[in-house]
């Protein structure tokens, strides 16, 4: 992790914007402000004037404490406390700049603009203007330009440096979330990639080499169940019929594995299986009509009919495109019923059997429902009846 700027730090360890910091730069002021006092640096009290008591400086001094103790937690306060005490002491007490008072205003100025937003911040330049109105309506006519440069500079100076610092302390923080965010979005591309990658695979294995291994698997069996074969040629067959159905066994479980990673949509709440239909359908484009009186579900029985519905509704956007699927919920007694179909694209025999299938009957069997999906009149129906509460983990054969 970099080390902050120099700013950061009141002493070494020490950070400017916290607790410590706050004390240990009003203990430094402080020892600063006695040394000056003993060196004979800075002015004493002037008996000519209202406040000029020897001791008052010490007063003013300690009552510094305010400002600079508060400067973070309530900055306008302490603007306006050590603005006072700045006044008090160049006009009542010493008749010139002292240095506590003077250190104490360039503080609570500074760390206002580093941490007061652009509204709050009006208002202590309001302030800031006040005390150099202040302290300068005392200054001879022929001195009052070079007063008001002097004092000006004196309380522009920590503004225009606090304010600098903020807008630096912003640029690296837009810096390091810009960082963050490229980071985040090349870890995503990462993994949209690789996932990308594996669904193609999963893909080209389901429709190029299974579909291959299926087709020896039937031309096999089909060969055999002729007859008129020799013995030698019977077992031949039967070898090649038996390792192509394993090898098939072998990818599907391979094309399980690579297809159980896809990106598949966010569901909704589980007990809402009809709104889950209807986003999945929003968004794979397909045009849904359903009718439903939502039966109170189980949490699992909810579950595992919103996704079976959502396999149905992807597996009609692929093979029907363009086609309207109808979709029902209802309670027939104890059970839910749950109904999808549409237009049947192509002849029945056609149909093949994917991995979308396969996991519809797993769901339902988890949840012991009886479940059925293929062609019916002409059109795919997806058939479910499930238990309106159950135990997940129960078995039952689909229909």
């Amino acid at each position: 992790m970099a080390r902050a700027p120099f700013d950061e730090w009141v002493l070494p360890f020490v950070r400017y914007r916290s607790t410590a910091g706050d004390l240990a730069n009003a203990g430094i002021v402080l020892l600063l402000g006695a040394v000056a006092s003993w060196a004979g640096v800075v002015p004493d009290g002037d008996g000519g004037r209202p406040l000029g008591q020897p001791w008052m400086p010490w007063v003013l001094a300690v009552a510094c404490l305010v400002p600079l103790l508060l400067k973070r937690r309530l900055p306008t306060v302490s603007v306006a406390t050590a603005g006072a005490i700045l006044v008090v002491s160049v006009h009542l007490v010493s008749g010139s700049i002292a240095f506590v008072p003077t250190v104490a205003m360039f503080d609570a100025l500074y760390a206002a603009a580093l941490l007061l937003d652009a509204r709050r911040m009006r208002v202590v330049l309001a302030i800031a203007v006040a005390v150099l109105a202040a302290l300068a309506i005392a200054a001879p006519i022929e001195g009052l330009v070079a007063v008001i440069l002097t004092y000006g500079a004196l309380l522009g100076l920590p503004i225009a440096w606090g304010t600098s610092v903020r807008q630096r302390d912003a640029l690296v923080r837009l810096e390091r979330e810009r960082a963050d965010a490229v980071a985040h979005a090349a870890e995503l591309d990462r993994t949209a990639a690789v996932r990308a990658e594996r669904a193609r695979l999963a893909a080209a294995l389901h429709d190029e080499i299974a579909a291959r291994l299926s087709a020896i698997s039937l031309q096999t069996s089909a060969l055999g169940a002729r007859g008129g074969l020799d013995a030698r040629t019977g077992a031949s067959v039967d070898a090649v019929r038996t390792a192509s159905r394993e090898a098939l066994a072998e990818l599907r479980a391979l094309i399980s594995l690579l297809a159980a990673d896809r990106e598949e949509p966010a569901l909704p709440p589980a007990d809402d299986p009809v709104s889950a239909l209807q986003r999945t359908a929003d968004a794979f484009g397909v045009a849904l009509r359903v009718a439903s009186d939502r039966p109170p579900l189980a949490p699992d029985v909810s579950a595992a009919l919103a996704q079976i519905g959502r396999e149905a509704i992807v597996n009609a956007a692929r093979h029907a495109p363009g086609a309207a699927v109808d979709a029902s919920l209802h309670a027939d007694g104890s059970v839910a019923v749950l109904e999808i179909d549409n237009p049947l694209v192509g002849a029945p025999s056609t149909v093949a059997r994917g991995l979308g299938l396969d996991l519809m009957e797993r769901r339902w069997s988890a949840i012991g429902a009886r479940g059925s999906a293929g062609p019916v009149d002409a059109r795919w129906r997806v058939r479910v009846e499930a238990p309106l509460s159950t135990t997940a983990g129960t078995t039952g054969a689909p229909a």
